[in-house]
């Protein structure tokens, strides 16, 4: 509880900074592309160290990798500070600063994951992960408002010293107070090449095909999500609104909401019976319910129950296959596997985001606005010759896409295996 109410805190902090340095790079530059560009310079050296990262992660203690990891992103918080209160701060400077946090995450994240497979009894991971997901879309919702006021009566270097104050408060908590066992030190193999297990990650999961099946349908929901809500839920809102933001802030507030609710409701009851079932069957009840629905729905009120009631589920889904994750991989691979996850993850929300854009700008909204015969027959499901038509078409095909998607991986036995395997499992199979 410690670890969580710290990490919590101190990411509440990330997140309002982060946010702030969007505004503050988007008045700069005046461009989506200079405020895209911060994303994709904190995912690409994520993604590049990744193997390096978990390898590193699972020989050494887990507390030290993210307390040093941890000193790295304050200390670039600490730079961005003095740069903004000295007028030195240019948007080239940040993206070298992201640069710096995404590799400094490449670390810190797995090594957390690791640290809470080892903290948390093996009964509660569907709640440890329920309590994640909470703090999460808490972080959401209040990030933006809090970074909003911070800004307009402090500016920058306001939002950046309360970070640096949430990192302080978390770092001490984490050195001073949080003990973590290190129980998967033991299954190291001291006598295999560093280089060699920089590998294993990869080799473990290819070596076993339910954890493979697993992440692949991991990559395909973000790849998805990647598609639809990152690239162009934003755009399709105001298009449809003809640019009204307080409908935007309402929908996101939505989403926000109805995934806190679904992980205080996870914590509370979670599910310890058929994960691959439970999973599944939120993840296409997510996609039907949400998707599909702000596809066919043409006012934001539409869209907000859709936010709402669509992502109540999504923390049982996520729950579950942390859940499953957690107890199917040895310890002493946890941080290569948690790695090569969140890289691969990384890679398939950047390539959403291209994607939905090249769909959106380039396919899509000039098919529906086009006037042609299949234009009009889609636009008996969303609006043809519409702004934002295209877009809600995009929204359609992934709400379709993740529904069949998670009804095939119900059926798959290799992953099916690993519910069957894991429970009432006393330890982890190697």
């Amino acid at each position: 509880m410690l670890l969580w109410l710290g990490q919590s805190v101190s990411q509440l902090g990330s997140n309002m900074k982060a946010y702030a340095l969007i505004v503050w790079v988007y008045r700069q530059q005046n461009a989506v592309m200079s405020v895209a560009l911060l994303a994709v310079c904190g995912y690409v050296p994520y993604v590049a160290v990744a193997g390096f990262a978990g390898a590193l992660v699972d020989r050494l203690p887990k507390k030290p990798v993210m307390l040093a990891a941890d000193l790295g992103a304050g200390l670039c918080s600490a730079a961005v500070l003095i740069m903004a209160q000295t007028g030195m701060l240019r948007v080239s400077y940040l993206y070298a600063i992201n640069a710096f946090l995404g590799l400094m995450n490449a670390f810190q994240s797995p090594a957390s994951s690791v640290a809470v497979s080892l903290l948390v009894p093996r009964e509660h991971y569907m709640r440890a992960s329920g309590l994640q997901s909470f703090s999460n879309s808490l972080q959401g919702i209040l990030a933006p408002v809090i970074a909003t006021a911070i800004l307009a009566f402090g500016g920058l270097a306001a939002v950046v010293a309360t970070d640096l104050a949430t990192f302080a408060a978390a770092f001490v908590t984490l050195g001073l107070l949080i003990r973590i066992p290190e129980e998967g030190k033991k299954e190291s193999r001291k006598d295999e090449s560093f280089w060699r297990q920089c590998g294993e990650g990869l080799r473990y999961v290819r070596a076993h095909k339910g954890i493979l099946h697993l992440l692949l349908y991991l990559v395909l929901i973000n790849l998805l999500e990647g598609t639809a809500y990152y690239s162009v839920l934003s755009p399709m809102v105001l298009a449809r609104t003809g640019g009204n933001m307080t409908a935007l802030g309402l929908v996101n507030a939505c989403i926000g909401a109805g995934t806190m609710l679904g992980a205080a409701l996870v914590t509370l009851r979670p599910v310890s019976k058929d994960r691959v079932n439970a999973m599944c069957l939120a993840y296409a009840l997510s996609f039907l319910l949400c998707d599909t629905t702000v596809a066919l729905g043409r006012i934001w009120p539409v869209w907000c129950i859709a936010a709402l009631v669509g992502n109540l589920p999504v923390p049982w889904g996520d729950a579950a296959l942390t859940s499953l994750l957690r107890e199917s991989v040895p310890t002493r691979v946890q941080g290569r596997v948690f790695s090569l996850r969140n890289a691969w993850v990384n890679c398939a929300i950047t390539a959403g985001y291209l994607l939905g854009a090249v769909l959106a700008d380039h396919l899509l909204e000039p098919l529906m606005a086009g006037g042609t015969p299949l234009a009009a027959a889609l636009g008996r499901l969303v609006g043809d010759q519409q702004p934002g038509a295209g877009m809600a078409l995009i929204f359609l095909m992934t709400g379709l896409a993740g529904f069949c998607g998670s009804l095939v991986l119900r059926r798959d036995a290799a992953v099916r295996a690993l519910d069957i395997e894991t429970a009432g499992a006393v330890k982890r199979p190697e």
